[in-house]
């Protein structure tokens, strides 16, 4: 009885120990991809709801708003080099300082990718460099949209991507506690979980 119960009961805790390995990875080293990830999805989305507005009414003042609650920078360029749109509510902004030439350049690199584009890159601004030492990585996105009747337009936003390492010191503090609760509930609850089946069999 003693020997199954305790293998029952090794068998269960086995289970919850490769469970919390796997939410530690998942939280500790594999959180800054998988937010980078979730941010360009973001952004794709943002610009495809800019994109599917064009020519609307209030499309100005959508974009507008837009651009101020999501602390970017957005411009609206049309291929043949008519900026229909130029916001720029990101500090730092490298997009903002793209002349026009290079900004056609970049369409073009979108042409030959299927139409949209993303870089991801460091933001190297000394200034920010002192207020962030771990420093800030920003996103560039650019997206060609055809609409019947109109010139082909591209959609250009730059956003920041917000460090996670204050993040991840908060979300390993939480699972030294959550770990250590776990395995301390998994212990009883498996030791009662095969006395029980250990009782019938025996």
């Amino acid at each position: 009885r003693r020997s199954i119960t305790w293998r029952i009961t090794g068998y269960l805790l086995g289970f919850i120990i490769a469970l919390l390995a796997a939410i530690w990875l998942c939280q500790t080293v594999l959180l800054p991809t998988l937010y980078r990830e979730h941010r360009k999805s973001t952004v794709a989305s943002i610009v495809s709801e800019i994109g599917g507005s064009l020519g609307a009414p209030l499309f100005s003042r959508t974009v507008t708003q837009t651009a101020r609650e999501q602390s970017a920078c957005i411009r609206v360029l049309r291929l043949s080099g008519t900026e229909i749109l130029s916001l720029d509510f990101m500090p730092y902004s490298a997009l903002h300082d793209y002349s026009k030439n290079e900004l056609l350049a970049l369409c073009q690199e979108a042409a030959l990718n299927g139409g949209s584009l993303t870089r991801i890159y460091a933001m190297d601004s000394l200034r920010l460099k002192r207020l962030v030492p771990s420093g800030v990585d920003a996103v560039l996105y650019l997206r060609i949209f055809q609409v019947e009747g109109r010139e082909p337009t591209a959609v250009f936003y730059n956003s920041t991507i917000t460090p996670v390492d204050g993040m991840q010191e908060v979300l390993q503090t939480v699972l030294y506690w959550i770990t250590a609760i776990a395995l301390a509930f998994a212990l009883l609850l498996s030791f009662w979980v095969a006395r029980r089946t250990a009782r019938p069999i025996t």
